[in-house]
């Protein structure tokens, strides 16, 4: 099912404006989540992380980096939690090398969305990750389910231009 116009734009800001997402690694084999505050890049297709390395999703990471995010608009008591808009992000997770351009466009996304957040780059263990988009499944509300890939999301990108 294509996107409307209507669910394009929740769609973008689910993506862009949710403050968290929880992320689920692997570890040993078995599921593991948590949560981490994360950036969109411009093209929607790739995720902003700045981790510490003691944390264990971070050692997940680095030991396999596959990995899922779920994002999900706020909440308000007495919504039905099953109206709620989400997506659930398949994908690969890498650490960013700090002399690249990469690095530069990553923590200038990361820190637009959390400028309180500089203070940590200064600390040594933490690490900027790159999560890339393989698939994913939006739920925009009940019954409303659409299946994405990369490219339907910069092709969502490019008709808001």
């Amino acid at each position: 099912m294509p996107l409307d116009a209507q669910t394009s734009l929740q769609l973008t800001s689910l993506l862009s404006d949710t403050p968290t997402a929880s992320l689920g690694t692997l570890r040993e084999g078995a599921p593991f989540v948590s949560m981490v505050p994360y950036a969109a890049m411009p093209d929607l297709t790739s995720y902003i992380f700045h981790i510490s390395r003691l944390a264990v999703h971070t050692a997940n990471l680095l030991a396999d980096p596959r990995a899922g995010l779920l994002i999900i608009e706020p909440g308000e008591v007495g919504r039905d939690p099953q109206r709620l808009a989400r997506i659930s992000i398949e994908g690969q997770a890498a650490p960013i090398d700090v002399e690249t351009d990469g690095y530069r466009s990553a923590k200038a996304a990361y820190l637009e969305k959390y400028p309180k957040a500089e203070f940590n780059f200064g600390l040594n263990d933490f690490v900027l990750f790159e999560f890339e988009l393989k698939r994913a499944r939006l739920i925009a509300g009940f019954g409303l389910i659409v299946d994405l890939l990369a490219g339907d999301l910069s092709q969502l990108v490019n008709l808001s231009d």
